[in-house]
């Protein structure tokens, strides 16, 4: 009877510890699964976040190169101050984004705005000037300038919709 007793308390046991261990597994396999979903929907929060960013961004830059236009085909006081506002508006929405904003991206705009920023000057002392050759001279740089920001802005189009192709944005 005492072997019968040994053997029952063995299988209980063996019973118990069998059932903790798939137990335990099936809690550890649950966390793993879960915490895969969450990893999944902060990649998918981050990915519309993104998304959103570039695609509120290229209509800010797309504003930029239409007023700068505007301002080249007429350099008049109006589209200089309409360009020098949107020129502040995009800057400071690509400062406020640049957690999001990819870093080369970030350094790319930051150039880019520094090109801007001289096509402004360009034409702001083109405006005032007076003397023919050095109004020439402002704008030859100013097509210059007109063709790099041109380039860049090519460049970040061409890096959105790439990123707009793509299934994961991170």
């Amino acid at each position: 009877m005492e072997v019968i007793d040994a053997t029952l308390i063995i299988i209980i046991i063996s019973s118990v510890f069998g059932s903790f261990i798939a137990l335990l597994t099936n809690i550890t396999l649950e966390w793993y699964k879960s915490r895969r979903v969450l990893r999944s929907q902060v990649a998918d929060r981050m990915q519309r976040t993104q998304f959103e960013v570039y695609r509120d961004l290229w209509k800010s830059l797309d504003t930029l190169k239409n007023t700068a236009d505007a301002l080249w085909e007429e350099p008049n006081v109006s589209n200089l101050k309409t360009f020098a506002d949107q020129l502040k508006d995009s800057e400071r929405m690509v400062n406020q984004e640049r957690v999001i904003i990819e870093r080369y991206h970030f350094e790319e705009l930051k150039r880019l705005f520094k090109v801007f920023k001289e096509y402004l000057f360009g034409k702001e002392e083109y405006l005032h000037s007076v003397d023919e050759e050095f109004a020439r001279n402002v704008v030859e740089e100013n097509q210059e300038n007109k063709d790099r920001y041109e380039e860049l802005l090519k460049e970040v189009e061409q890096f959105v919709r790439e990123r707009l192709r793509s299934p994961v944005l991170l």
